[in-house]
């Protein structure tokens, strides 16, 4: 009997692990990569849709800059967003370097590249560098929070 109940223990514990979802990094970074590149689009077309829904409620944004450290809110950064990225061609951003940390839950991204803004109609040109951090919450991957870091 004892026998019966440890052969049927591990038959049920090895069907368990065999039903359970093995984690493909390959396609999870490709899932990323895919987020990550919506999210830039949108700030080149002014879409303020895409941040709403591929950013946590709880995202925050940490700038650095010459003048100015300090930590801005989603809802903070939502509320610029019309005025930083709306207008055409506003915003030109090229990113290179991209690096990617992936487990099943946590990932992150770090990056460098440039920033090209119109200001009153002057052209200013920033070098950043950027660490990302997405959290998979439900099934889907969120922005959870971004440290940039700019340089004239």
């Amino acid at each position: 009997m004892q026998k019966s109940v440890i052969l049927f223990a591990m038959v049920t514990l090895l069907a368990i692990t065999a039903c359970e979802k093995k984690f493909d990094i390959e396609a999870e970074k490709e899932t990323l990569k895919t987020l990550h590149e919506e999210f830039y689009n949108s700030l080149y077309k002014g879409d303020i849709e895409v941040p709403k829904k591929l950013l946590a409620q709880d995202w925050e944004f940490f700038l650095t800059t010459e003048d100015y450290q300090g930590r801005i809110s989603k809802e903070g950064w939502l509320k610029s967003f019309d005025e930083t990225f709306k207008p055409a061609g506003n915003v030109k951003i090229t990113v290179n370097n991209i690096k990617w940390i992936v487990s099943p839950t946590i990932a992150i991204s770090k990056s460098d590249g440039t920033w090209l803004f119109n200001i009153h109609t002057q052209p200013i040109k920033f070098h950043f560098f950027t660490t990302v951090v997405y959290e998979k919450r439900n099934g889907n991957w969120f922005g959870i929070h971004v440290h940039q870091s700019f340089l004239p």
